[in-house]
Protein backbone atom coordinates (compact mmCIF):
# COMPACT_ATOMS: atom_id res chain seq x y z
CA UNK A 1 0.00 0.00 0.00
CA UNK A 2 1.34 3.54 -0.77
CA UNK A 3 2.88 5.48 2.07
CA UNK A 4 1.21 8.87 -0.05
CA UNK A 5 -1.46 10.24 -1.49
CA UNK A 6 -1.83 12.60 -4.55
CA UNK A 7 -5.39 14.74 -4.44
CA UNK A 8 -6.19 16.75 -7.36
CA UNK A 9 -8.95 19.09 -6.91
CA UNK A 10 -10.64 22.18 -7.62
CA UNK A 11 -10.58 25.04 -4.80
CA UNK A 12 -11.27 28.67 -4.27
CA UNK A 13 -13.90 30.49 -5.41
CA UNK A 14 -17.01 29.65 -7.54
CA UNK A 15 -16.84 32.88 -9.83
CA UNK A 16 -13.11 31.77 -9.88
CA UNK A 17 -12.34 28.01 -9.38
CA UNK A 18 -8.74 27.05 -9.12
CA UNK A 19 -6.88 23.53 -9.74
CA UNK A 20 -4.40 21.88 -7.54
CA UNK A 21 -2.71 19.00 -6.60
CA UNK A 22 -2.38 17.82 -2.85
CA UNK A 23 0.45 15.44 -1.73
CA UNK A 24 -0.15 13.96 2.22
CA UNK A 25 1.22 11.13 3.59
CA UNK A 26 -1.70 8.29 3.83
CA UNK A 27 -2.33 8.63 7.83
CA UNK A 28 -2.74 12.30 7.25
CA UNK A 29 -0.45 13.45 9.72
CA UNK A 30 1.50 16.70 8.94
CA UNK A 31 3.96 18.83 10.45
CA UNK A 32 3.40 21.51 8.02
CA UNK A 33 2.59 22.13 4.28
CA UNK A 34 4.61 23.39 1.50
CA UNK A 35 2.53 25.39 -1.00
CA UNK A 36 4.77 25.77 -4.78
CA UNK A 37 4.03 28.86 -6.42
CA UNK A 38 5.21 28.54 -9.88
CA UNK A 39 6.57 30.10 -13.10
CA UNK A 40 4.16 31.01 -15.60
CA UNK A 41 4.21 30.05 -19.21
CA UNK A 42 6.04 26.88 -20.00
CA UNK A 43 8.84 27.71 -17.57
CA UNK A 44 6.38 27.12 -15.20
CA UNK A 45 4.68 23.75 -16.49
CA UNK A 46 8.06 22.36 -17.43
CA UNK A 47 8.95 21.56 -13.13
CA UNK A 48 5.87 19.42 -12.82
CA UNK A 49 7.19 16.27 -12.56
CA UNK A 50 9.56 17.71 -10.33
CA UNK A 51 7.65 18.99 -8.26
CA UNK A 52 5.62 15.68 -8.03
CA UNK A 53 8.79 14.20 -7.26
CA UNK A 54 9.11 16.80 -4.19
CA UNK A 55 5.74 16.39 -2.99
CA UNK A 56 5.47 12.86 -2.47
CA UNK A 57 9.06 12.78 -0.93
CA UNK A 58 7.55 15.38 1.62
CA UNK A 59 4.90 13.47 2.38
CA UNK A 60 6.78 10.56 3.19
CA UNK A 61 8.57 12.93 5.58
CA UNK A 62 5.36 14.17 7.13
CA UNK A 63 4.72 16.95 5.39
CA UNK A 64 2.09 18.19 2.91
CA UNK A 65 2.56 19.51 -0.30
CA UNK A 66 0.16 21.83 -1.98
CA UNK A 67 1.07 22.61 -6.00
CA UNK A 68 -1.63 24.54 -7.94
CA UNK A 69 -2.50 26.78 -11.26
CA UNK A 70 -2.50 30.72 -11.37
CA UNK A 71 -6.06 31.77 -12.39
CA UNK A 72 -6.05 32.15 -16.27
CA UNK A 73 -2.96 29.64 -16.10
CA UNK A 74 -2.95 25.88 -16.27
CA UNK A 75 -6.53 23.45 -15.92
CA UNK A 76 -7.67 27.09 -13.12
CA UNK A 77 -10.30 29.39 -14.16
CA UNK A 78 -10.14 32.21 -16.69
CA UNK A 79 -8.80 33.23 -19.71
CA UNK A 80 -5.01 33.70 -19.89
CA UNK A 81 -5.01 37.28 -21.43
CA UNK A 82 -6.53 39.88 -18.92
CA UNK A 83 -5.22 42.79 -18.20
CA UNK A 84 -5.25 42.06 -14.16
CA UNK A 85 -3.15 38.96 -14.45
CA UNK A 86 -0.57 40.21 -11.60
CA UNK A 87 -3.64 40.86 -9.28
CA UNK A 88 -5.08 37.33 -9.97
CA UNK A 89 -2.26 35.24 -10.16
CA UNK A 90 -1.57 37.41 -6.51
CA UNK A 91 -5.30 36.41 -5.67
CA UNK A 92 -4.57 32.88 -6.54
CA UNK A 93 -2.05 32.69 -3.77
CA UNK A 94 -4.28 34.11 -1.50
CA UNK A 95 -6.72 31.02 -2.14
CA UNK A 96 -3.75 28.45 -1.49
CA UNK A 97 -3.04 29.53 1.87
CA UNK A 98 -6.61 30.30 2.42
CA UNK A 99 -7.31 26.44 1.50
CA UNK A 100 -4.49 25.11 3.41
CA UNK A 101 -5.49 27.05 6.39
CA UNK A 102 -9.21 25.79 5.98
CA UNK A 103 -7.62 22.03 6.21
CA UNK A 104 -6.21 22.61 10.05
CA UNK A 105 -2.87 23.08 8.36
CA UNK A 106 -1.35 25.86 10.90
CA UNK A 107 2.29 25.67 9.68
CA UNK A 108 2.53 27.16 6.12
CA UNK A 109 5.91 27.51 3.89
CA UNK A 110 6.47 28.31 0.29
CA UNK A 111 8.45 26.87 -2.09
CA UNK A 112 8.27 30.05 -5.52
CA UNK A 113 9.94 29.28 -8.59
CA UNK A 114 11.38 31.66 -10.95
CA UNK A 115 8.73 34.19 -12.34
CA UNK A 116 6.80 32.82 -9.40
CA UNK A 117 9.20 34.50 -6.55
CA UNK A 118 8.56 37.57 -7.63
CA UNK A 119 4.95 36.85 -7.90
CA UNK A 120 5.70 36.12 -3.89
CA UNK A 121 7.36 38.62 -3.47
CA UNK A 122 5.56 41.26 -4.40
CA UNK A 123 2.96 40.48 -1.90
CA UNK A 124 5.30 39.69 1.59
CA UNK A 125 3.53 42.27 3.41
CA UNK A 126 0.11 39.81 2.63
CA UNK A 127 1.66 36.79 3.43
CA UNK A 128 1.66 36.90 7.69
CA UNK A 129 0.74 33.36 7.45
CA UNK A 130 3.74 31.86 5.90
CA UNK A 131 6.80 31.06 8.25
CA UNK A 132 9.64 30.80 5.78
CA UNK A 133 10.56 30.31 1.56
CA UNK A 134 12.57 28.94 -0.94
CA UNK A 135 13.25 30.65 -3.64
CA UNK A 136 14.14 28.02 -6.54
CA UNK A 137 16.27 29.68 -9.66
CA UNK A 138 14.93 33.11 -8.52
CA UNK A 139 15.00 35.87 -11.14
CA UNK A 140 16.18 39.30 -9.97
CA UNK A 141 12.77 41.13 -11.95
CA UNK A 142 10.43 41.04 -14.13
CA UNK A 143 12.09 42.67 -16.77
CA UNK A 144 15.04 40.35 -16.89
CA UNK A 145 12.39 37.38 -17.15
CA UNK A 146 10.23 38.40 -20.33
CA UNK A 147 13.03 39.66 -22.02
CA UNK A 148 14.43 35.99 -21.53
CA UNK A 149 11.01 34.09 -22.87
CA UNK A 150 10.55 36.42 -25.33
CA UNK A 151 13.60 36.12 -26.87
CA UNK A 152 12.61 32.05 -26.18
CA UNK A 153 10.02 32.24 -28.02
CA UNK A 154 11.21 34.06 -31.26
CA UNK A 155 14.03 32.06 -31.71
CA UNK A 156 11.62 28.52 -31.08
CA UNK A 157 8.20 29.70 -32.77
CA UNK A 158 9.60 33.02 -34.96
CA UNK A 159 7.41 36.50 -34.61
CA UNK A 160 3.59 35.31 -33.65
CA UNK A 161 0.55 36.58 -35.35
CA UNK A 162 -1.12 37.97 -32.24
CA UNK A 163 -3.32 41.01 -32.19
CA UNK A 164 -1.72 43.96 -31.49
CA UNK A 165 -1.39 44.54 -27.80
CA UNK A 166 -0.48 40.73 -27.09
CA UNK A 167 3.06 39.83 -25.98
CA UNK A 168 3.78 36.02 -26.66
CA UNK A 169 5.92 34.27 -24.89
CA UNK A 170 6.85 30.00 -24.73
CA UNK A 171 3.46 28.34 -23.40
CA UNK A 172 1.40 31.60 -22.81
CA UNK A 173 -0.12 34.85 -23.99
CA UNK A 174 0.01 38.23 -21.91
CA UNK A 175 -1.88 41.70 -22.58
CA UNK A 176 0.93 44.61 -22.69
CA UNK A 177 -0.59 45.93 -19.26
CA UNK A 178 0.24 42.60 -17.83
CA UNK A 179 3.40 42.55 -19.28
CA UNK A 180 4.00 45.72 -17.79
CA UNK A 181 3.12 44.99 -14.43
CA UNK A 182 5.32 42.08 -14.22
CA UNK A 183 8.24 43.46 -15.77
CA UNK A 184 8.17 46.34 -12.83
CA UNK A 185 8.32 43.43 -10.37
CA UNK A 186 11.58 43.43 -8.48
CA UNK A 187 13.09 40.81 -6.07
CA UNK A 188 13.48 42.11 -2.80
CA UNK A 189 13.14 39.03 -0.38
CA UNK A 190 12.01 39.46 3.44
CA UNK A 191 13.76 40.82 6.42
CA UNK A 192 11.83 38.94 9.14
CA UNK A 193 11.51 35.61 7.86
CA UNK A 194 14.20 32.70 6.47
CA UNK A 195 14.76 31.97 2.34
CA UNK A 196 16.52 29.39 1.27
CA UNK A 197 17.76 30.44 -1.91
CA UNK A 198 18.99 27.82 -4.88
CA UNK A 199 20.75 29.34 -7.37
CA UNK A 200 22.85 29.45 -10.11
CA UNK A 201 26.79 28.07 -9.79
CA UNK A 202 27.18 30.59 -12.94
CA UNK A 203 25.94 33.57 -11.19
CA UNK A 204 23.07 35.50 -10.84
CA UNK A 205 21.78 39.10 -11.68
CA UNK A 206 22.08 42.00 -9.32
CA UNK A 207 18.85 41.82 -7.66
CA UNK A 208 19.33 37.88 -6.98
CA UNK A 209 22.68 39.10 -5.48
CA UNK A 210 21.02 41.74 -3.01
CA UNK A 211 18.66 38.77 -2.03
CA UNK A 212 21.81 36.13 -1.09
CA UNK A 213 23.65 38.98 0.48
CA UNK A 214 20.63 39.62 3.01
CA UNK A 215 21.26 37.84 6.71
CA UNK A 216 17.88 35.93 6.46
CA UNK A 217 18.73 34.45 3.42
CA UNK A 218 20.70 31.25 3.15
CA UNK A 219 22.10 30.83 -0.42
CA UNK A 220 23.52 27.05 -2.11
CA UNK A 221 24.33 26.88 -5.68
CA UNK A 222 23.38 24.18 -7.79
CA UNK A 223 24.53 22.98 -11.44
CA UNK A 224 22.31 22.59 -14.30
CA UNK A 225 19.29 25.69 -13.31
CA UNK A 226 20.07 27.35 -16.31
CA UNK A 227 19.43 24.13 -19.04
CA UNK A 228 15.85 23.94 -16.82
CA UNK A 229 15.11 27.34 -17.41
CA UNK A 230 16.62 27.83 -21.42
CA UNK A 231 15.02 23.40 -22.55
CA UNK A 232 16.17 21.51 -25.30
CA UNK A 233 13.55 21.21 -27.70
CA UNK A 234 12.39 18.11 -26.90
CA UNK A 235 12.99 16.89 -23.30
CA UNK A 236 13.51 19.43 -20.52
CA UNK A 237 16.08 18.08 -17.56
CA UNK A 238 14.71 17.88 -14.07
CA UNK A 239 17.06 19.37 -11.94
CA UNK A 240 17.43 16.48 -8.72
CA UNK A 241 19.99 18.78 -6.72
CA UNK A 242 17.51 21.17 -6.38
CA UNK A 243 14.50 18.67 -4.97
CA UNK A 244 17.15 17.45 -2.78
CA UNK A 245 18.04 20.70 -1.23
CA UNK A 246 14.63 21.50 -0.59
CA UNK A 247 13.60 18.88 0.60
CA UNK A 248 16.18 18.50 3.73
CA UNK A 249 15.95 22.41 4.17
CA UNK A 250 12.30 21.74 5.15
CA UNK A 251 12.72 18.56 6.74
CA UNK A 252 15.34 20.27 9.14
CA UNK A 253 13.01 23.37 9.28
CA UNK A 254 9.67 22.02 10.04
CA UNK A 255 9.99 20.16 13.36
CA UNK A 256 6.23 20.97 14.94
CA UNK A 257 5.08 17.75 16.22
CA UNK A 258 2.53 15.80 13.37
CA UNK A 259 -1.31 17.10 13.41
CA UNK A 260 -4.40 15.24 11.78
CA UNK A 261 -5.36 17.36 8.86
CA UNK A 262 -8.69 16.63 6.92
CA UNK A 263 -8.10 17.36 3.20
CA UNK A 264 -10.85 19.09 0.76
CA UNK A 265 -11.24 17.83 -2.18
CA UNK A 266 -13.77 18.68 -5.00
CA UNK A 267 -13.54 16.99 -8.76
CA UNK A 268 -15.98 18.73 -10.24
CA UNK A 269 -16.81 22.22 -10.57
CA UNK A 270 -18.47 24.91 -12.82
CA UNK A 271 -15.88 27.07 -14.89
CA UNK A 272 -17.51 30.64 -16.24
CA UNK A 273 -16.08 30.80 -19.85
CA UNK A 274 -17.54 33.90 -21.37
CA UNK A 275 -18.23 37.75 -19.87
CA UNK A 276 -22.03 37.51 -20.11
CA UNK A 277 -21.90 34.32 -17.32
CA UNK A 278 -22.01 31.52 -19.30
CA UNK A 279 -20.01 28.81 -18.07
CA UNK A 280 -19.16 24.91 -18.68
CA UNK A 281 -18.65 22.12 -15.97
CA UNK A 282 -15.40 20.58 -15.71
CA UNK A 283 -14.62 16.76 -14.05
CA UNK A 284 -11.23 15.22 -12.93
CA UNK A 285 -11.51 11.43 -14.19
CA UNK A 286 -9.05 8.55 -14.42
CA UNK A 287 -8.92 6.92 -17.36
CA UNK A 288 -8.29 3.18 -16.52
CA UNK A 289 -6.78 0.67 -16.36
CA UNK A 290 -3.53 2.53 -15.95
CA UNK A 291 -4.77 5.24 -13.67
CA UNK A 292 -4.02 7.93 -16.21
CA UNK A 293 -4.99 11.86 -14.98
CA UNK A 294 -7.83 13.34 -17.62
CA UNK A 295 -10.05 16.27 -16.93
CA UNK A 296 -13.28 16.59 -19.33
CA UNK A 297 -15.05 19.55 -20.23
CA UNK A 298 -18.73 19.26 -21.01
CA UNK A 299 -22.16 20.96 -20.05
CA UNK A 300 -22.81 18.86 -16.77
CA UNK A 301 -23.86 15.41 -18.74
CA UNK A 302 -22.22 12.29 -19.00
CA UNK A 303 -23.66 10.96 -22.19
CA UNK A 304 -22.84 13.67 -25.06
CA UNK A 305 -22.78 13.13 -28.86
CA UNK A 306 -19.66 14.39 -29.89
CA UNK A 307 -16.38 14.20 -27.44
CA UNK A 308 -12.67 15.71 -28.61
CA UNK A 309 -9.88 13.99 -27.66
CA UNK A 310 -6.56 16.22 -26.96
CA UNK A 311 -3.00 14.40 -28.15
CA UNK A 312 -0.22 16.22 -26.41
CA UNK A 313 3.76 16.18 -27.95
CA UNK A 314 6.82 15.27 -26.79
CA UNK A 315 6.90 15.01 -22.73
CA UNK A 316 4.58 17.70 -22.06
CA UNK A 317 1.37 18.05 -19.95
CA UNK A 318 -2.53 17.50 -20.70
CA UNK A 319 -2.58 21.60 -21.29
CA UNK A 320 -1.57 21.75 -24.81
CA UNK A 321 0.75 24.08 -26.18
CA UNK A 322 -0.27 27.43 -25.09
CA UNK A 323 -2.92 26.14 -22.67
CA UNK A 324 -4.80 25.33 -26.01
CA UNK A 325 -6.33 22.18 -25.13
CA UNK A 326 -7.58 23.84 -21.82
CA UNK A 327 -9.38 27.13 -23.60
CA UNK A 328 -10.50 25.10 -27.02
CA UNK A 329 -11.83 22.44 -24.65
CA UNK A 330 -13.96 24.77 -22.73
CA UNK A 331 -15.18 26.09 -26.15
CA UNK A 332 -16.17 22.62 -27.21
CA UNK A 333 -18.05 22.49 -24.22
CA UNK A 334 -19.71 25.74 -25.05
CA UNK A 335 -20.91 24.80 -28.49
CA UNK A 336 -22.70 21.68 -26.81
CA UNK A 337 -19.52 18.78 -27.59
CA UNK A 338 -17.02 17.80 -24.76
CA UNK A 339 -13.35 17.83 -24.40
CA UNK A 340 -10.87 15.60 -22.96
CA UNK A 341 -7.55 16.18 -22.19
CA UNK A 342 -5.02 13.93 -20.30
CA UNK A 343 -1.49 12.79 -19.62
CA UNK A 344 -0.05 10.11 -20.80
CA UNK A 345 2.21 7.84 -18.73
CA UNK A 346 5.29 9.94 -17.53
CA UNK A 347 4.04 12.85 -18.75
CA UNK A 348 2.36 15.31 -16.26
CA UNK A 349 -0.13 14.12 -14.26
CA UNK A 350 0.00 10.59 -14.92
CA UNK A 351 2.00 7.58 -13.72
CA UNK A 352 4.23 7.38 -10.29
CA UNK A 353 6.87 10.14 -10.65
CA UNK A 354 10.62 8.22 -10.64
CA UNK A 355 14.04 9.88 -10.47
CA UNK A 356 15.54 9.87 -13.43
CA UNK A 357 12.45 8.25 -15.29
CA UNK A 358 13.07 6.98 -18.59
CA UNK A 359 10.92 8.87 -21.43
CA UNK A 360 9.93 7.72 -25.23
CA UNK A 361 8.60 9.58 -27.47
CA UNK A 362 7.35 7.03 -29.03
CA UNK A 363 6.58 3.70 -27.39
CA UNK A 364 4.43 0.92 -27.29
CA UNK A 365 3.06 2.15 -23.76
CA UNK A 366 2.61 5.56 -24.94
CA UNK A 367 -0.10 4.05 -28.06
CA UNK A 368 -1.70 1.88 -25.26
CA UNK A 369 -2.22 5.29 -23.71
CA UNK A 370 -3.73 7.04 -26.79
CA UNK A 371 -6.01 3.99 -27.35
CA UNK A 372 -6.83 3.94 -23.67
CA UNK A 373 -8.34 7.70 -23.94
CA UNK A 374 -9.51 7.13 -26.99
CA UNK A 375 -11.62 4.21 -25.70
CA UNK A 376 -12.42 6.02 -22.18
CA UNK A 377 -14.35 8.79 -24.91
CA UNK A 378 -15.99 6.52 -26.90
CA UNK A 379 -18.14 4.97 -24.01
CA UNK A 380 -18.82 9.01 -23.43
CA UNK A 381 -19.72 9.53 -27.35
CA UNK A 382 -20.80 8.25 -30.43
CA UNK A 383 -18.66 10.81 -32.38
CA UNK A 384 -15.43 11.35 -31.76
CA UNK A 385 -12.31 13.90 -33.13
CA UNK A 386 -8.77 13.13 -32.41
CA UNK A 387 -6.12 16.04 -32.24
CA UNK A 388 -2.95 15.71 -31.48
CA UNK A 389 0.67 18.06 -32.33
CA UNK A 390 3.68 16.06 -33.88
CA UNK A 391 4.01 13.15 -31.65
CA UNK A 392 0.70 13.84 -29.95
CA UNK A 393 -0.22 13.45 -34.08
CA UNK A 394 1.47 10.02 -34.56
CA UNK A 395 -0.47 8.64 -30.98
CA UNK A 396 -4.30 9.81 -32.46
CA UNK A 397 -3.42 8.17 -36.03
CA UNK A 398 -2.34 5.13 -33.62
CA UNK A 399 -5.82 5.65 -31.56
CA UNK A 400 -8.07 6.41 -34.53
CA UNK A 401 -6.87 3.15 -36.09
CA UNK A 402 -7.97 0.97 -33.28
CA UNK A 403 -11.03 3.24 -32.53
CA UNK A 404 -12.29 4.32 -35.34
CA UNK A 405 -13.41 8.17 -35.31
CA UNK A 406 -15.20 10.74 -37.29
CA UNK A 407 -12.32 13.31 -37.27
CA UNK A 408 -8.67 13.15 -37.26
CA UNK A 409 -6.24 15.96 -36.82
CA UNK A 410 -2.67 15.55 -37.39
CA UNK A 411 -1.15 18.78 -37.09
CA UNK A 412 2.89 19.22 -37.33
CA UNK A 413 3.39 14.97 -38.19
CA UNK A 414 6.61 14.47 -39.62
CA UNK A 415 6.46 10.71 -38.29
CA UNK A 416 3.86 8.72 -41.41
CA UNK A 417 4.94 5.28 -40.74
CA UNK A 418 2.98 2.94 -38.23
CA UNK A 419 6.13 1.22 -37.34
CA UNK A 420 9.27 3.68 -35.92
CA UNK A 421 12.29 2.82 -36.77
CA UNK A 422 14.74 1.72 -33.49
CA UNK A 423 16.61 5.23 -33.26
CA UNK A 424 12.85 6.55 -32.54
CA UNK A 425 11.75 4.38 -29.68
CA UNK A 426 14.97 4.92 -28.03
CA UNK A 427 15.26 6.78 -24.69
CA UNK A 428 14.72 10.20 -24.98
CA UNK A 429 17.32 12.50 -23.13
CA UNK A 430 17.86 16.25 -22.75
CA UNK A 431 20.73 16.28 -24.79
CA UNK A 432 18.74 15.25 -27.91
CA UNK A 433 17.09 17.65 -30.49
CA UNK A 434 13.99 17.23 -32.40
CA UNK A 435 13.28 15.49 -34.75
CA UNK A 436 12.46 17.62 -37.11
CA UNK A 437 16.48 18.39 -36.79
CA UNK A 438 17.15 14.87 -37.53
CA UNK A 439 15.31 15.24 -41.46
CA UNK A 440 17.97 18.01 -41.46
CA UNK A 441 21.05 15.54 -41.20
CA UNK A 442 22.95 14.59 -43.98
CA UNK A 443 21.98 11.39 -43.45
CA UNK A 444 18.40 12.51 -44.19
CA UNK A 445 19.22 14.77 -46.95
CA UNK A 446 20.89 11.60 -48.70
CA UNK A 447 18.17 9.91 -48.04
CA UNK A 448 15.70 12.50 -49.78
CA UNK A 449 18.12 12.70 -52.85
CA UNK A 450 17.75 8.90 -53.33
CA UNK A 451 14.03 8.77 -53.04
CA UNK A 452 13.91 11.49 -56.29
CA UNK A 453 15.67 8.22 -57.91
CA UNK A 454 13.31 5.58 -56.35
CA UNK A 455 9.70 4.54 -57.87
CA UNK A 456 7.11 5.47 -55.78
CA UNK A 457 5.85 1.79 -55.08
CA UNK A 458 8.91 0.83 -53.41
CA UNK A 459 9.25 4.21 -51.39
CA UNK A 460 5.74 3.46 -50.17
CA UNK A 461 6.95 -0.28 -48.81
CA UNK A 462 10.12 1.51 -47.73
CA UNK A 463 7.15 3.61 -45.62
CA UNK A 464 5.45 0.12 -44.95
CA UNK A 465 8.71 -1.10 -43.26
CA UNK A 466 9.12 2.13 -41.55
CA UNK A 467 12.42 3.15 -43.21
CA UNK A 468 11.17 5.99 -44.61
CA UNK A 469 8.19 8.42 -44.37
CA UNK A 470 5.57 8.40 -46.11
CA UNK A 471 2.32 10.32 -45.32
CA UNK A 472 0.27 7.64 -47.83
CA UNK A 473 1.04 4.38 -45.55
CA UNK A 474 0.04 6.39 -42.08
CA UNK A 475 -3.77 7.99 -43.96
CA UNK A 476 -4.48 5.40 -45.95
CA UNK A 477 -6.02 3.25 -43.26
CA UNK A 478 -7.90 6.09 -41.38
CA UNK A 479 -9.15 7.01 -44.70
CA UNK A 480 -10.40 3.40 -45.92
CA UNK A 481 -12.19 3.20 -42.69
CA UNK A 482 -14.34 6.93 -42.81
CA UNK A 483 -12.34 9.04 -40.74
CA UNK A 484 -11.89 12.59 -41.84
CA UNK A 485 -8.18 13.48 -41.74
CA UNK A 486 -7.39 16.71 -41.55
CA UNK A 487 -3.20 17.23 -41.78
CA UNK A 488 -2.28 20.61 -40.66
CA UNK A 489 1.37 22.16 -41.24
CA UNK A 490 3.71 24.68 -40.83
CA UNK A 491 6.38 25.80 -43.53
CA UNK A 492 8.95 23.43 -42.42
CA UNK A 493 6.99 20.61 -42.06
CA UNK A 494 5.25 21.07 -45.56
CA UNK A 495 8.51 20.72 -46.98
CA UNK A 496 9.21 17.46 -44.96
CA UNK A 497 5.76 16.23 -46.45
CA UNK A 498 6.38 17.35 -50.08
CA UNK A 499 10.05 15.44 -49.92
CA UNK A 500 8.20 12.60 -48.93
CA UNK A 501 5.40 12.63 -51.75
CA UNK A 502 3.00 13.54 -49.46
CA UNK A 503 1.12 14.99 -52.25
CA UNK A 504 0.79 11.94 -54.71
CA UNK A 505 0.08 10.06 -51.60
CA UNK A 506 -3.24 12.34 -51.12
CA UNK A 507 -4.08 12.19 -54.83
CA UNK A 508 -3.69 7.94 -54.24
CA UNK A 509 -7.07 8.08 -51.56
CA UNK A 510 -9.22 10.28 -53.45
CA UNK A 511 -11.09 6.94 -54.12
CA UNK A 512 -11.23 6.42 -50.24
CA UNK A 513 -14.71 6.36 -48.14
CA UNK A 514 -13.16 9.88 -46.89
CA UNK A 515 -10.74 11.47 -48.92
CA UNK A 516 -8.04 13.47 -46.70
CA UNK A 517 -7.22 17.32 -46.77
CA UNK A 518 -4.06 18.87 -45.87
CA UNK A 519 -3.38 22.35 -45.17
CA UNK A 520 0.05 24.50 -45.82
CA UNK A 521 -0.04 27.47 -43.23
CA UNK A 522 1.81 30.04 -44.80
CA UNK A 523 3.49 31.15 -41.11
CA UNK A 524 4.09 29.28 -38.09
CA UNK A 525 6.36 26.62 -36.06
CA UNK A 526 6.03 23.00 -35.49
CA UNK A 527 5.66 23.11 -31.73
CA UNK A 528 1.98 25.13 -33.11
CA UNK A 529 2.96 28.14 -30.25
CA UNK A 530 2.35 30.17 -33.13
CA UNK A 531 -1.23 31.87 -33.47
CA UNK A 532 -1.25 30.45 -36.75
CA UNK A 533 -1.44 27.04 -35.93
CA UNK A 534 -3.39 27.53 -33.14
CA UNK A 535 -6.14 29.23 -35.19
CA UNK A 536 -6.35 26.16 -37.63
CA UNK A 537 -6.65 23.91 -35.32
CA UNK A 538 -9.06 26.03 -33.16
CA UNK A 539 -11.23 26.39 -36.89
CA UNK A 540 -10.76 22.56 -37.67
CA UNK A 541 -11.97 21.39 -34.32
CA UNK A 542 -14.86 23.84 -33.40
CA UNK A 543 -16.20 23.62 -37.02
CA UNK A 544 -16.71 19.54 -36.51
CA UNK A 545 -18.11 20.29 -33.49
CA UNK A 546 -20.47 22.57 -34.55
CA UNK A 547 -21.71 20.61 -37.73
CA UNK A 548 -23.08 17.32 -35.07
CA UNK A 549 -19.83 15.44 -35.84
CA UNK A 550 -19.84 15.83 -39.86
CA UNK A 551 -16.45 16.53 -41.27
CA UNK A 552 -15.65 19.94 -41.30
CA UNK A 553 -15.30 22.42 -44.42
CA UNK A 554 -11.62 22.32 -45.57
CA UNK A 555 -9.65 25.55 -43.84
CA UNK A 556 -9.15 28.05 -46.50
CA UNK A 557 -5.41 28.48 -46.41
CA UNK A 558 -2.82 26.85 -49.40
CA UNK A 559 -5.51 23.43 -48.69
CA UNK A 560 -4.69 20.43 -51.08
CA UNK A 561 -7.19 18.08 -51.05
CA UNK A 562 -6.98 14.48 -52.16
CA UNK A 563 -8.64 14.74 -55.90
Amino acid sequence: MPLIEELPTFFGPDEGPLFGVLHIPKDRLVRGAVLVCGSVGKDGADVCRAMRLLGNDLAKAGIALFRFDYLGTGDSALPQLSDNSLSRWQESVTCAIDYLSSMDISEISILAIRAGCLIVDSMMDRLDAVTRFVYWDPVGSGRLFLREQTTIFRLAAGEDDTPAGVVSILGARLSERAAADLGALRLRGAEDRPILAITRVEGSDKQVRGLIASKTTTNVEVEGLVECAQPARVLVPISLASIDVAFAWFDKQLQAPREAMSPRVTTETRIPVTSTGESIVETIETIAPKGLFAIRSHDGRRAQPRTVVFYTNANNGHHGPNREWVELGREVALNGGQALRWDRRGAGESGVPIRNEPVFMYSDPGIADAVDAARYARGLSSNLAFVGVCSGAWYAAQAGRVIVADLVVLVSSIMWSWRVKKALRAQTMPSDVDPVDWELTRRARLRHAVQRMLPYSIWRQLGVRGVAQVPEVLVAPLSRQGSAVEIVLCPSDTKLFDDNHGERGLGRLASTRQPPHMTALPTGDHAAYHQTVLTAIRQTTLDWVSKDGIAPEPLRVNSMSAR
